[in-house]
């Protein structure tokens, strides 16, 4: 993973959640313990920015900080727009 890729939520054997967390990756880092972690600027199935997803108490608003690489995987650049209740089906892994 690195910043730029577009990555998504991490779903089960059968593909991607309906509505899965995605974005562009802002920073990967590495804090010693888990296998990995990185910022995520997310965007909604329009194409928009969303910022934060997560509550941002005393946090950043503008991406969803320090999430695990093991739970995303990275994707093909989404075809906006995506349909507006399931979304996580137009989305394809790389």
């Amino acid at each position: 993973m690195k910043v730029g890729d577009w990555v998504a939520e991490r779903g089960d054997e059968r593909g991607f959640y309906n509505q899965p967390i995605f974005g562009r990756v802002k920073e990967v880092y590495d804090d010693g313990f888990s296998a990995g972690l990185f910022d995520l600027v997310c965007y909604n199935h329009a194409g928009d920015k969303v910022g934060r997803i997560s509550d941002a108490y005393r946090g950043p608003s503008t991406f969803e900080p320090c999430l695990t690489q093991s739970n995303y995987v990275e994707i093909r650049p989404p075809k906006f727009p995506l349909d507006r209740h399931t979304w996580g089906w137009q989305l394809e892994a790389k």
